[in-house]
């Protein structure tokens, strides 16, 4: 029982870097990570399971998980190294107008055509 416990400390680092490389878009390394897990998985179930039963099914978890998260959290350090692209400020134009609009003005504001009346003109 207590194989247990100690492989599921092992997985919950795993699970909860996995979710951090497929938000940061790395799904590739944290399918990879578990890929491997189940290759170790396969690999040691045969062997340890007629050996110790269902302790040695355990230690064969512990096996994948520990290489797991190991695994995601190489990506994930280098994910985390690498430095952060911030946004470019949006561009500044230049304002073009001979004269500042007033209250009376009735250009549209960037063009010179005048604005129509409600009612006079107007289909």
């Amino acid at each position: 029982m207590r194989l247990l416990l100690v492989a599921e400390l092992l997985l919950a680092p795993f699970l909860v870097e996995c979710r951090a490389l497929t938000g940061l878009g790395r799904t590739g390394a944290a399918g990879g990570a578990g890929l491997l897990g189940l290759v170790v998985s396969l690999a040691t179930y045969p062997v340890l399971v007629p050996w110790r039963g269902p302790a040695g099914a355990a230690i064969g978890s512990m096996l994948a998980y520990a290489l797991m998260t190991a695994l995601a959290r190489r990506a994930l350090r280098g994910e985390l190294d690498a430095p952060l692209a911030l946004p470019s400020p949006p561009p500044t134009v230049p304002l073009t107008a001979s004269r500042p609009f007033g209250p009376d003005d009735s250009r549209e504001p960037g063009g010179a055509e005048p604005l129509p009346v409600l009612g006079k003109g107007m289909p």
